[in-house]
């Protein structure tokens, strides 16, 4: 502390000076401590000074004071602070709640939805309309499209992408043709995001050329169903769907941001076919993505499994150079499994369609065959085999539905096939095959990448 003594210290500069201290240290001490400072107001400017006889009694009287109730003064001083600002902070947070929520609850929030011909019409939780949508052509009906929602997956959302309490809407037009001689459906070949408001955020047309060895693929692709989920737990959904090639075969397993970006895409050499299924298999803190469909390399069906954070790359084709593309890269899935071709399947159809089931415990693949050969006059669709596999893709269980048996012993007493092993279910479990990376194995594995990554 300063030597120097005079009655009177002008300025913070001077008292900070007097007091051994820096002039913040000094505003605080009259702030929370009660330092006698004096003020002059003058032409609407504060002149700041203070009596050094006065700094010396504080000094004195604080001095004396017991650690214990100076201690107490300090808290209860900045007890009364803190809580003064907390009533400001209080009273600014209910007054923009107060002047806020009541705008934010009239803005539009989309429940449910309308067609009416080729609109889209977009209503609040009360049936009232908010916005419609013209697709330019008459669009299937509403109970049809609610029909996809409560079948597999829909190909029209009202979800909230973002977190924030308001609804966007994904929407996939299909459209009715007109021409009776072909396909009832137009089918999709677009999505559009829209706002809660009704303002297109993106417009997504999927599909690209893609050079194989023999061809090149076209661009033109049509969309699948639709599935949001936030995979990576940041509050926002992203989305998830499939779209195929017309009139070839590659798909593509797709994932976007809530913005539309594309941050994931697996082409597979075959129809990638419903459902798609987001669930955490091995309880890693991942979610996984699971997909079937129909693999053309070996005319049968597959199960695919990805961790949501890798989805690229293409579907193993080795030693099929129909089916290879030099632009593709090894995709990245953790699992990738063939199922056997079946006997049957080359009398009936060209390739059997797939589905599978998921339960508590197993994941439950099974598909359906057209008889397109008109062999079985009483079927038109056959079910085909079921494999039954762990979370672990471990095989543990193939049926044989009795419609398939019976069907199979009809076509061997007409001579098509051979009579039904009784072992036949070994024969086909011995049959399956896992892509380890590299070859085609007859035992559960994980891929290459993935079981170098553990």
């Amino acid at each position: 502390m300063s030597k120097e003594k005079k009655e009177r210290l002008d300025g913070w500069k001077e008292i900070a000076s007097y007091l051994d201290r820096d002039p913040r240290t000094v505003m605080r001490w009259e702030r929370e401590l009660g330092l006698p400072i004096h003020r002059i107001e003058s032409k609407g400017k504060s002149i700041v000074y203070a009596l050094t006889e006065e700094i010396d009694a504080w000094l004195s009287s604080f001095s004396q004071i017991a650690p214990e109730r100076r201690r107490a003064r300090l808290l209860k001083t900045r007890k009364r602070f803190w809580l003064f600002h907390l009533a400001i902070c209080s009273l600014i947070v209910i007054l923009t709640v107060l002047l806020i929520y009541p705008w934010q609850k009239r803005k539009p929030n989309p429940a449910d939805f309308d067609i009416s011909g080729s609109r889209l019409i977009i209503l609040d939780d009360k049936g009232r309309k908010l916005w419609e949508y013209d697709a330019g052509r008459k669009l299937i009906s509403k109970k049809e499209y609610k029909k996809g929602e409560l079948n597999i997956n829909p190909s029209l959302l009202i979800t909230d992408l973002e977190g924030d309490g308001r609804r966007e809407v994904l929407f996939i037009p299909i459209y009715i043709r007109e021409n009776p001689l072909l396909h009832p459906l137009s089918f999709p070949n677009f999505l559009v995001c829209f706002e809660a408001s009704g303002k297109i955020r993106f417009i997504l047309k999927p599909g690209r050329e893609i050079r194989y060895n023999k061809y090149t693929t076209s661009a033109n692709y049509n969309l699948g169903p639709l599935l949001v989920d936030d995979l990576d737990g940041d509050g926002k959904k992203e989305i998830i769907l499939e779209t195929h090639n017309i009139p070839l075969f590659p798909s593509q397993l797709l994932v976007l941001t809530a913005q539309g970006k594309v941050i994931g895409e697996f082409v597979n050499a075959g129809h990638i076919q419903r459902p798609i299924v987001v669930k955490d298999l091995d309880n890693d803190g991942y979610k996984d993505i699971i997909i079937c469909g129909i693999n053309n390399t070996f005319r049968s069906n597959f199960l695919a499994v990805f961790d949501y954070r890798s989805v690229f790359g293409s579907s193993p084709t080795p030693a099929d150079p129909e089916h290879t593309s030099p632009e593709l890269a090894r995709g990245t899935m953790k699992y990738y499994i063939v199922l056997p071709k079946i006997d049957l399947y080359p009398l009936l159809a060209t390739y059997p369609s797939a589905t599978f089931d998921i339960t508590d415990e197993e994941i439950v693949l099974k598909g359906a065959i057209y008889d397109e050969a008109d062999l079985l006059p009483n079927i038109a669709s056959l079910p085909t085999p079921i494999f039954h596999f762990d979370y672990s893709l471990r095989l543990t269980k193939v049926e044989l539905p009795r419609k398939f048996i019976t069907a199979y012993r009809e076509l061997a007493k007409k001579g098509y096939l051979k009579p039904l092993p009784p072992d036949y279910e070994k024969r086909l479990a011995k049959r399956v095959l896992w892509w380890d990376g590299d070859k085609w194995v007859n035992h559960p594995t994980k891929t290459k990448m993935w079981r170098e990554w553990e």
